[in-house]
């Protein structure tokens, strides 16, 4: 879980595992849908994904992602729908940690929870920076 929350050390990342559930799924499993409500942050632990976006009427592949890396987060920061559909390429477990079973843990804690959203803020701008790229070069 190193990659996806580069700023926790090695007791926060254990005291979030303990709160998430794992997943296992096969190979071209939707985990998560375009437009599902599921407020959750799933972090890879084995296997491999793809994000696909339905653009034009076509299926795209638009990121893939190995373990370590987590999806979900701008769900679980907002929930307002996912904005795409993530499909495992093989089979795949996952860490699934909701809001409800990480409160309690980050209001008793302000530091972890200063880590931990620090950690998706740093996900979030460089997936920003990769798409502005992305679309420059277009």
């Amino acid at each position: 879980m190193d990659k996806a929350f580069e700023y926790l050390n090695d007791n926060d990342r254990a005291l979030l595992e303990k709160k998430g559930e794992v997943l296992e799924v096969e190979k071209d499993h939707v985990i998560l849908e375009e437009g599902d409500h599921r407020r959750a942050l799933f972090v890879i632990l084995e296997g491999s994904c793809r994000v696909v976006l339905s653009l034009r009427g076509k299926d795209e592949t638009v990121a893939s992602l190995t373990r370590k890396e987590f999806f979900g987060d701008m769900n679980f920061l907002e929930g307002i729908g996912a904005s795409a559909n993530v499909i495992a390429n093989e089979p795949t477990r996952i860490l699934v940690i909701t809001p409800e079973k990480t409160q309690a843990l980050l209001a008793a804690d302000p530091s972890l929870a200063m880590r931990f959203y620090h950690s998706l803020a740093i996900s979030l701008s460089r997936r920003l920076r990769a798409t502005t790229s992305k679309l420059v070069e277009e």
